[in-house]
Formats: structure tokens, C-alpha cells, sequence
């Protein structure tokens, strides 16, 4: 694979499954980012990284070897060096990283993976994991257990206490109604897999689901206006957006 040496510290002293689990995490959260960025079609980074899979290769190693310089999530903190693969550059900041942290789908690195590490050791906690019969990765199931000993060492035993259902508790996400919630508007790009965990359907006449059928992760907030390759549906949702956010707009009364 052509990997940079000195390997990051904890995988220098660790196991062959702690390098190969590395590995693979590399490559769920970079397909998990790519899935995010799968828009606008049909000339996509996912597209063109299944393609690199697929094409034919020596072996399996080459196949994920090239998968890796070109396709792996890309840190700001550390050049990509032409001759070998540096894992240190998926390493988040602050004491104890590891490139498995709080998220599976992908934590980033530097000091805004160190936030998102934190953010998914306390109050967002997901459960991902893999089986290698509904997805294409090695095995690895998620626990608590795992997650209480990561966050631990990342944070402390005081600061890094996952908290799973809390933000619900407090803020009444799972029962919008009941709490009184209402002018939610819910966008969802069906080519996003976060989409599956979505509110796809209305809830009231004004908690609203708008359903984007070849979106990605927030097509319809990209911060540039409709161009040549923007979609239909992607037209199409933000010409709704805009009317339900005129119509709440003129309701409310002037004084």
C-alpha cells in the first residue's frame, strides 16, 4: 500500500487488526463523503471512484492503493506526498487521536475533526456499523462500550461521557408536535444517505418535508446560484422553499 512510516503512534504499537480496521474506516467515511458530495449528476467524485475500483488492477491492494491517493478524505493540515500514503493525515487534533473516532462516516481532521470528535462523544451519538451483507465493508460492529473507552482517552473521563437520547430528551426532536414545533422546513437529498434518517413526509401544515430526488447533502443550500448543472428537482425545491418562506413571512402580523 505504500504507507508512510513512521505509522501514527497508536498503530505503531498496535495489532494488525488496529491497522487494517484504520484502513477500513478510511475508506467507509471517505465513501460516506463522497456519497455526501454525490451531486450534481451524473460526473460525480463517487461515480468516478467506483470506476477507479472497478477497473481492472493487478491485485486488490493496487485497487485500494489508488483508492486512497485519490479518493481518501484530504487533510489541510498535511500535504499528500507523491511517493507513499500518510496515515498520520487522518488523525483529528488533540491528545489520543485515532482515525476511528466518535463518528464512523468520518470525524475530519485538525482542530474541526478534534470539535466533531467531541460533538459525537457527547450529545450526537451514532450508531454506525458494519456487517458486510447490507454494505461492502469488513465487519465491525459498533458498542458503547467502544465509544465510552474512545471518548474517555479523547476527552477524559468527566468531558467525554457520550449522553445517547439526551438531545431528544431536551429539545423534543423525536416529537415535534407534542412540543409545539412548527415553520420547519425538512430538505432531503434522496442521494444522501443521511436522507434515511430524515423526516420525509409532512408532519403538519407547517412542519414540511421537501423531497429532492437526485440531491445530495444540502444541494438546495449550496451557497451558488442555479447554474447549467443544476437540477430540476434542485430548481424545483428551492422555488418551494422560497414560496413557504414568503407566505410565513406575510403572515405575521405588523404593528
Amino acid at each position: 500500500l505504500q504507507l508512510c512510516q513512521p505509522l501514527p503512534k497508536y498503530l505503531q504499537y498496535g495489532s494488525t487488526l488496529d491497522l487494517s480496521q484504520a484502513l477500513a474506516m478510511i475508506v467507509m467515511y471517505s465513501f460516506a463523503n463522497l456519497n455526501m458530495a454525490n451531486y450534481p449528476p451524473p460526473d460525480t467524485g463517487l461515480q468516478r471512484a467506483c470506476v477507479s475500483l472497478t477497473k481492472s488492477k493487478d491485485t486488490p491492494w493496487e485497487a485500494l492503493r489508488e483508492f486512497l491517493k485519490g479518493y481518501s478524505v484530504k487533510s489541510k493540515n498535511l500535504l499528500p506526498d507523491a511517493n507513499c500514503y500518510n496515515l498520520s493525515s487522518q488523525i483529528p487534533a488533540g491528545p489520543n487521536g485515532t482515525i476511528s473516532g466518535g463518528d464512523w462516516s468520518g470525524v475530519g481532521t485538525g482542530q474541526s475533526g478534534q470539535s466533531w470528535d467531541f460533538e459525537t462523544c457527547t450529545f450526537l451519538i451514532e450508531h454506525i456499523g458494519t456487517n458486510n451483507v447490507t454494505d461492502m465493508f469488513p465487519p465491525r460492529n459498533f458498542t458503547l462500550e467502544w465509544l465510552n473507552d474512545h471518548c474517555a482517552s479523547r476527552f477524559g473521563p468527566d468531558l467525554g461521557v457520550p449522553r445517547p437520547g439526551e438531545l431528544a430528551n431536551l429539545w423534543g426532536f423525536d416529537r415535534l408536535l407534542e412540543v409545539g414545533a412548527s415553520n420547519i422546513i425538512f430538505t432531503n437529498g434522496l442521494k444522501d444517505g443521511w436522507s434515511v434518517g430524515g423526516i420525509q413526509s409532512n408532519l403538519s401544515d407547517t412542519l414540511i418535508a421537501i423531497n429532492i430526488k437526485d440531491g445530495a447533502h444540502h444541494s438546495d443550500l449550496s451557497h451558488t446560484i442555479s447554474g447549467p448543472n443544476t437540477t430540476d428537482a434542485v430548481k424545483l425545491a428551492r422555488v418551494k422553499v422560497t414560496r413557504i418562506l414568503k407566505e410565513w413571512l406575510d403572515s405575521i402580523p405588523r404593528y
